[in-house]
């Protein structure tokens, strides 16, 4: 029956990562223990990313309201961490309201890595995340000043720890090139 996680569990170097998982069809306390189970199975190296979504058909398809996208997802987060901190829980919430449970008997940090790239895809991402991935391919240019915005974003909400960046750039200079090095 665990075959199937052996790889997982195998002890490998592999970060696990899913970028970025569109929080508005799966109730967040299904998504918590499935995360949950992942990270322990992995050993620590699951990174969970979290878009808000931009199809307007996908949100029609599951009859959830499009424009309730950003307060869903901020929720979902809140109910994550909640379910991931190993404690009971109550929430009453816009979108789900549930009675006291408990989804694991202990803490198990999962880092959440925000996506998107506009002005307030990144105050969100500063605010709630502990990582960002860029949308599409940014240039360079925009990457390095994407980075730079979170930066000072996490200072002016107090969160001026570690925060890593992930993104995918258009026409990448050449990896020994200082182009790289000066961005960060």
């Amino acid at each position: 029956m665990w075959r199937r996680f052996e790889p997982v569990s195998a002890g490998t170097s592999v970060s696990l990562r899913q970028y970025s998982t569109v929080r508005r069809v799966r109730h967040p306390l299904q998504t918590a223990r499935t995360t949950i189970d992942l990270q322990e199975l992995s050993g620590g190296r699951v990174l969970f990313g979290i878009g808000v979504g931009w199809l307007q058909e996908e949100f029609a398809a599951f009859e959830i309201p499009f424009r309730t996208r950003y307060s869903r997802t901020e929720e979902c987060i809140e109910i994550l961490r909640q379910a991931w901190s190993g404690t009971e829980f109550s929430h009453t919430g816009k979108r789900f309201t549930f009675d006291t449970v408990q989804v694991h008997p202990r803490p198990t940090p999962i880092p959440i890595v925000l996506a998107g790239n506009t002005p307030k895809a990144l105050a969100r991402a500063a605010r709630l995340g502990d990582a960002w991935f860029s949308s599409g391919t940014p240039t360079l240019d925009e990457s390095t000043s994407y980075v730079q915005q979170l930066s000072a974003l996490r200072a002016q909400t107090g969160r001026p720890d570690e925060f890593r960046c992930y993104v995918r750039v258009a026409d990448p200079p050449p990896t020994n090139s200082s182009d790289t090095e000066t961005a960060g």
